[in-house]
Parts: C-alpha cells; sequence; structure tokens
C-alpha cells in the first residue's frame, strides 16, 4: 500500500514524522492529558470559543477518541505521537480539500515500519461539535470513536472507501509527489 502523507509544510527528504508533525514537534501533550477527563475539556473550550472552530474541534475529538482507545481497546496503538498517511491518491486529495482547504499542501511519499488501516470518514470533528448540544455531540463522538477503533486493522485488504494509514512507529519522508501522484 502506498503511504501518502498530506503536510502543511515542505518537508525534507529523510525527515521522521510524528503526531501531527514533525517529530521535533510533538505539541499534543495537553490532547495526552485531557484524555483523563475529555468532557471537562470539551465544556471549557466549547464555552470559549465556537465549537465549530477546526482547533477546537481536533483537540476535543482527539481527546474522546484517546479516551476511548485507553479504555476500550488499549492493545491499539494510540493517535497521538502516530503519523498519519492517506493510502490511496483519492483520499490524500479528500483530506487535503477538506482539512487543508485555502492553505498551500505538499504530498509526500512515506516508508513506514508499521501500520494500522481506518476509516477516515470515521473522523469528522466539527460534524458532532457543531450541529448538537455539547453532551449529545460528545455522546455521538464516544460512539464514532468506538466504530472508528473498532474498525483499526493492519489487514492492506480491508476495502475503506478512504484509507487513513496510522503509523506508530513514525513516517520517514521519501520522496515529494505532485499531484496526481505519479513518480
Amino acid at each position: 500500500m502506498r503511504l501518502i502523507h498530506v503536510s502543511p509544510q515542505q518537508l525534507t527528504i529523510g525527515t521522521h514524522l510524528n503526531g501531527y508533525g514533525v517529530s521535533n514537534d510533538p505539541n499534543w501533550q495537553v490532547i495526552y492529558d485531557a484524555a483523563a477527563q475529555p468532557e471537562l475539556l470539551a465544556r471549557d473550550l466549547v464555552t470559549r470559543w465556537y465549537a465549530t472552530h477546526t482547533l477546537v474541534a481536533t483537540v476535543v475529538t482527539e481527546a474522546i477518541y484517546e479516551r476511548v482507545r485507553r479504555d476500550e481497546f488499549p492493545n491499539v496503538p494510540s493517535r497521538l505521537g502516530s503519523a498519519f498517511a492517506c493510502g490511496r491518491p483519492e483520499a490524500a486529495m479528500y483530506f487535503a480539500l477538506l482539512y487543508r482547504s485555502g492553505r498551500p499542501v505538499w504530498f509526500y511519499e512515506l516508508s513506514a515500519q508499521e501500520m494500522w488501516i481506518a476509516d477516515m470518514k470515521g473522523l469528522n470533528p466539527s460534524i458532532e461539535l457543531g450541529t448538537h448540544p455539547i453532551d449529545v455531540a460528545l455522546d455521538r463522538l464516544k460512539q464514532r470513536a468506538k466504530a472508528y477503533w473498532g474498525s483499526l486493522t493492519q489487514d492492506e485488504a480491508a476495502g475503506f472507501e478512504l484509507p487513513e494509514i496510522v503509523l506508530p512507529q513514525r513516517g520517514q519522508v521519501v520522496r515529494e509527489l505532485t499531484p496526481p501522484f505519479m513518480p
């Protein structure tokens, strides 16, 4: 399976990635700590900022997903500290359009020692937080998290429409790609 990483910044060939970016900048300890009580984090952030604000939605979603993983799926790798890739060119374009729209992006092919595959469509944070009261939204996010973690597999033939590749042992940039992802 081809590993295509969508980056908001230019990277050097050989760079090692981890949680949400370059290994030198793993700025997600806050989420890891908040996973102990993501409901409190959500209420605090949502009362101070608009719920569909991308950063708020991402932080709350990742904290809830991490909490569900710890409680119910402790044998699968955490998203926090992992690098991410898309399993197909159309999944990379979908991700770029949905999460990086209006901003420059670079596409890179990665190599990795270990990978887990999930359905990227099971992870859209602002859907729940922007359209439901906070208690309902948090409950729905927990259900989405259970479905996401329950679908996680190492089977490359899993057949997800938009496969998201979770790389717990990091990924390394092999080369830059240019859409339509020809070498």
